[in-house]
């Protein structure tokens, strides 16, 4: 029995030192499930008043962690020099092994993300049509550009209310930047290799 054991623990060691290997294949495909995952939080939000508590409770806890393991998986593909051939080609070949999921993923991360939009434009939009009233008009956009047109309302002796969307959904519209945040860490890796390349 204590054989057995010694034997075990040299093994465990053996492998704890050799470590498994990474490939540009595996990095990806890990990529791949990151963003998926984080496509399935971006959809458990609700499309009614419940949405800003959900994106609330994400800022607080889950965006942190998003962004831990999203900050590894870019470690992991920095170690990927655009300089070495082979790892341009293997890069190549991961990519061209992954295409159809890839196209996959980035439609669902695209639709996922305009989704966000949508609920936080129609939250705005019912804002809107709360304030408007007699000689009080209310539009959805940014009150420094559109301080003529408030003036011009003025002039007439009406009064222009300028919803904001960041202050109708604050924790929506702070999701959705930190979602773009976190996507645009893994934008442009093959462009990169490819200009290299040249």
């Amino acid at each position: 029995m204590r054989r057995l054991w010694r034997c075990f623990c040299c093994l465990c060691l053996f492998l704890g030192l050799v470590g498994c290997g990474d490939s540009p294949n595996l990095a990806l495909r890990d990529t791949m499930t990151f963003l998926n995952e984080l496509n399935d939080y971006i959809l458990q939000v609700p499309d009614d008043e419940h949405a800003e508590e959900v994106a609330g409770v994400f800022n607080k806890n889950a965006s942190i962690l998003f962004k831990q393991r999203a900050d590894l998986i870019k470690h992991r593909w920095e170690l990927y020099r655009p300089t070495d051939k082979d790892a341009i080609r293997d890069i190549k070949e991961a990519g061209e092994f992954w295409k159809d999921e890839l196209m996959a993923l980035l439609s669902r991360s695209n639709g996922a993300v305009q989704r966000l939009d949508r609920i936080i434009d129609r939250l705005s939009e019912e804002e809107a049509q709360r304030q408007r009233g007699p000689k009080k008009h209310a539009i959805v956009g940014d009150p420094k550009k559109l301080e003529n047109e408030i003036a011009d309302f003025a002039a007439r002796g009406e009064t222009l209310v300028v919803i904001e969307r960041s202050k109708v959904c604050p924790n929506l519209t702070d999701m959705l930047s930190k979602l773009h945040g976190i996507f645009q860490q893994f934008k442009g890796k093959g462009a990169a290799v490819e200009e290299e390349k040249k």
